[in-house]
């Protein structure tokens, strides 16, 4: 954590005063040497430390502009190559878990094919002669992962004063209380019986969605800490950018509808949006992976969403000061902004009206680096103004803490919008909005 901090502090302080200039081409090899430095630590520890990596690979702005494509190409290997354990480790959790593991399978070949944050995926073959992935967790990984889950609860005072700098609220209970929702994801990633539910909970979701696969579960040859699918070839996203406009257009859209029908049809939605959980295929399926970090809405914040999405789609069709107002009272009831001042509560608003942007309206909407840039230059701004005031000395603006049970929508949406924003996507997202939502009509 110490190593982590000294080589993060002066990138986040960067992003934050908004330094950083991409326009050279040499890339600076102090941050080659220190993106090098972080992927073999956080690919050696797994866990908590991976996934952060993983984040810093794909998602649009997390760091400054001259540091960002170097640590993108270094750590986008945390995505599905990361360092894997020998053979003999994984074949020892297969026995643990499954006994004999010869019985449930002809083959199993020895070299995982992807290794990520909780487990590394080999490819193997069942007596019927099917090919299956057999996904693996790692030993010791649910013991480490608690670890790291106990080490930040008792780090998080130590964090406030940068959390408050960088815009977030200082509140320990909200800091105590999103802690506790990684928690509960995290416990439940190391589940492997649940994903396999979770898998075949998006299969029947899916079922209707011609372009959308979920690979099946084989439970009878799963367990705790094994989950093996039938294995689904296609191609990851970095050897899918040359593909010609029309068929990166009906991927994204086919992701977008996924998305969509999660979080406001079926509300349970995917958190881990990482880009080698996708795969794509030349007839423009899309083929969707690892379900261990699923989120289920609660009744209450599932009808929440509902009501400031409709109501903003209401008063983006009428522009109707009334209908805005109807949008905001929706929005402030949903994140609990009533208690904020009207500087923050201003700054969410127009930040969130930006961010659902190619949502809101009935058209084609293109996904450009140009279009993340300047979300991510509004979000700045606007947070530079409320921690510096037009001056050069940060204060702690009085930020309402954000509700906790939106931690994994917050990743799913910066996550998505990465892989979309890389894919080049142009689709009329608003389109695939539930019906009633969609044609809603201002009261």
């Amino acid at each position: 954590m110490v190593w982590m901090a000294r080589k993060a502090v002066p990138l986040a302080i960067s992003r934050v005063r908004g330094r950083g200039d991409a326009s050279g081409e040499a890339e600076n090899p102090i941050h080659v040497r220190a993106a090098e430095e972080m992927l073999q630590q956080l690919g050696e520890l797994k866990g908590l430390g991976l996934k952060l990596g993983q984040m810093l690979s794909y998602i649009d702005g997390a760091l400054p502009a001259d540091a960002e494509p170097v640590f993108r190409r270094v750590l986008s290997k945390l995505q599905s190559d990361a360092p894997s354990l020998p053979w003999e480790a994984a074949r020892g959790v297969l026995e643990e878990t499954l006994g004999d593991w010869q019985t449930h399978f002809s083959s199993v070949e020895e070299e995982p094919f992807a290794a990520a944050s909780i487990g590394q995926v080999h490819r193997g073959t069942l007596h019927d002669g099917t090919e299956v992935a057999i996904k693996i967790q790692y030993p010791g990984v649910a013991d480490a992962v608690r670890a790291d889950l106990a080490n930040l609860d008792g780090a998080k005072s130590l964090a406030k004063p940068m959390l408050a700098l960088l815009g977030a609220s200082s509140n320990a209970e909200f800091a105590g209380n999103v802690l506790e929702e990684i928690r509960a994801r995290m416990e439940e990633e190391l589940d492997y019986e649940r994903e396999a539910r979770m898998q075949r909970r998006f299969a029947e979701m899916y079922a209707e969605v011609p372009d959308l696969v979920v690979p099946e579960v084989y439970p009878e040859h799963s367990g705790a800490r094994v989950l093996v699918s039938r294995f689904e070839p296609g191609k990851g996203l970095d050897e899918v950018l040359d593909a010609p406009q029309e068929l990166r257009n009906r991927w994204g859209r086919t992701l977008a509808r996924a998305v969509t029908d999660s979080l406001y049809v079926h509300f349970t939605f995917n958190g881990d949006p990482h880009p080698g959980n996708y795969l794509f295929r030349e007839d423009g399926t899309v083929v969707l992976l690892d379900f261990g970090c699923v989120k289920e809405i609660p009744e209450s914040m599932a009808q929440d969403m509902r009501r400031y999405m409709t109501a903003a789609v209401i008063a983006a069709r009428t522009d109707l000061p009334q209908d805005w107002s109807v949008f905001e009272r929706a929005l402030a009831q949903a994140l609990d902004f009533d208690h904020g001042d009207a500087s923050v509560a201003k700054f969410m608003r127009e930040l969130f009206l930006f961010m659902i942007e190619p949502v809101l309206y009935d058209r084609d909407f293109e996904f450009t680096p140009q279009w993340v840039a300047q979300m991510n230059d509004q979000m700045l701004e606007g947070k530079r103004e409320l921690i510096f005031g037009g001056g050069k000395m940060p204060r702690i603006p009085k930020m309402p803490p954000m509700p906790a049970g939106y931690t994994f929508i917050n990743r799913l949406q910066w996550g998505f919008y990465s892989v979309l924003t890389r894919l080049r996507a142009e689709f009329n997202w608003h389109a695939l909005l539930p019906a009633d939502i969609r044609s809603a009509n201002a009261p």
